[in-house]
């Protein structure tokens, strides 16, 4: 992106909410600074930590447009609470285990640009677990508001979205502890034409306190009842009836939110296969 681009880019307001990640933060709160784009705004909120995030933000503060550090009613809330405060016209927010990749808010300005209508940008995303020391790309699916209604096909990292569609939509569900991005996407998804992008934008990060992986059956739960607000009968019915077996094996299972869900697969799948369908199983055990 040229000088001249960037300085005339639209204002990006990004918030990262933040809870006892300081040995993750920092990269986080760089990989924005670090955009060659003067016009953006960063917003931390964070619960509350009892680590080094407080030390990680006061030594970037000169970076950072507000930061508050209190208790909170979980990460909808807080993303909720940076929104508040924020002017930009492009919004988005980064977890704080996450990170850009370099030239991301260039190629979203081209494409958002300076529009006051409802508008989303989704785009790729490397993906790695540091327990597996893997990494893995992930590129977005075509636009299908009905498919979305079944699947979070969205990598949240890599999304951007313009101040009139968080209007027209409204905020976070802060019911919501897992599945308030899906829900928000999913409701968004009425309003306007999301618009993939294959630039890979961000990287998302899988270690071992991470929120998806330590959700386990309760995380599910939020999954179902996403479904239940969005999605038609027969979909219903089928992530019902995977919660079900989910949560019997669950009774049995100690210590099951340890295991990765998805590998419970082989005990339950022959006869959900029957009642619902190949491809249908293939779309529930993929949320798990």
């Amino acid at each position: 992106m040229t000088e001249s681009v960037a300085n005339s880019a639209p204002l990006f307001s990004v918030v990262i909410p933040s809870l006892n990640q300081g040995q993750f933060i920092e990269q986080s709160i760089l990989s924005v600074v670090g955009q060659g784009v003067d016009s953006v705004e960063l917003i931390i909120i964070d619960g509350g930590s009892s680590d080094e995030t407080l030390d990680v933000i006061r030594r970037n503060e000169h970076h950072i447009a507000y930061w508050s550090s209190e208790p909170d009613h979980g990460q909808a809330h807080a993303i909720n609470k940076g929104f508040r405060r924020a002017r930009g016209r492009i919004l988005a927010w980064l977890n704080s285990d996450d990170f850009y990749l370099p030239g991301t808010l260039s190629r979203v300005a081209r494409k958002l640009g300076w529009s006051a209508e409802p508008a989303l940008v989704y785009g790729a995303s490397l993906q790695f677990d540091e327990l597996g020391t893997v990494a893995w790309g992930v590129r977005p699916a075509p636009f299908d508001p009905e498919r979305l209604r079944q699947l979070d096909y969205i990598v949240q990292p890599s999304t951007f979205w313009t101040r009139s569609l968080w209007t027209q939509v409204g905020e976070l569900d802060e019911g919501l502890h897992y599945a308030f991005d899906w829900d928000w996407s999913i409701r968004a998804s009425q309003r306007c034409v999301f618009t993939p992008l294959n630039d890979y934008l961000s990287c998302y990060r899988i270690h071992e306190g991470h929120k998806t992986r330590t959700g386990g059956s309760a995380r599910f739960m939020e999954v179902v009842q996403v479904v239940e607000r969005h999605a038609a009968p027969e979909w219903v019915a089928a992530y019902r009836d995977v919660l079900y077996r989910v949560d019997r094996v669950a009774k049995q299972v100690r210590h099951l939110r340890s295991l990765r869900l998805y590998r419970l697969r082989s005990l339950f799948f022959p006869l959900l296969h029957l009642r619902h369908g190949s491809s249908r199983m293939d779309t529930v055990f993929a949320m798990l």
